[in-house]
């Protein structure tokens, strides 16, 4: 639960950060070179970095969380198992 509260503030706030050249451009009415070179590969470049530490924080919870979810998910997904084939065997 907390990852993903954390991964989807850094998104909603990446999204922010990347959209800020092109909004400053309508904003402050920036001319021809500045719309159709400066804030678009602004843009780009602040997409490309965010999605490399996107890419990053997402390893570093993973890695966190894992140990403390894994032997729970291993003790429902074999629970979950055993349901399965006990139901295969009522229906057959």
């Amino acid at each position: 639960m907390a990852s993903k509260i954390i991964i989807t503030c850094y998104r909603v706030l990446a999204g922010i950060i990347i959209l800020l050249p092109m909004v400053l451009n309508i904003v402050l009415q920036g001319d021809i070179v500045t719309s159709l070179i400066y804030a678009p590969v602004t843009s780009l470049a602040a997409a490309v970095i965010a999605n490399y530490y996107d890419e990053k924080i997402g390893n570093v919870l993973a890695r966190h969380f894992r140990y403390r979810v894994n032997p729970y998910t291993r003790f429902l997904v074999r629970q979950m198992q055993r349901v399965q084939l006990r139901q295969c065997c009522v229906l057959n």
